[in-house]
């Protein structure tokens, strides 16, 4: 991934929510692909950890196809895991892998072409965005 597209600076959350839907679902709430779906193509397992953020079981597996329950717990996520010096390759990969899975490839040097190109797509969203 190309070094130039990590710099630190103000992420607005709200873009990089829009640019994750434009690629992960076009903006279509009724998307499946896999276990994920919805706008943000939401698996069971990211229901699960917001549930575990917020300590109670506010969200479950239907919320995923509503709009305004994916942005929330996309929010809520975000906004327990993101770190001052992420970028937005980080934002992008830890969304698309989880912030763990995310982290050992990196650690590994193992982004795949496809995750690769994911990236350079948000990448590009998110500068056109701003």
């Amino acid at each position: 991934i190309n070094p130039t597209n990590r710099r630190r600076y103000y992420v607005n959350l709200t873009n990089v929510l829009l640019c994750l839907i434009a690629i992960e679902s076009g903006g279509k709430v009724d998307a499946v692909n896999g276990d994920g779906v919805g706008i943000l193509q939401i698996r069971p397992v990211f229901v699960e950890d917001v549930n575990r953020i917020l300590g109670r079981e506010q969200f479950d597996a239907a919320d995923r196809y509503s709009r305004i329950k994916s942005l929330q717990m996309a929010r809520i996520w975000f906004r327990h895991y993101e770190k001052p010096e992420w970028t937005l390759i980080d934002y992008a990969l830890s969304f698309k892998m989880g912030v763990e899975g995310f982290k050992k490839a990196r650690e590994l040097d193992m982004i795949t072409t496809a995750e690769h190109d994911y990236a350079t797509q948000f990448v590009n969203l998110m500068e056109d965005a701003e």
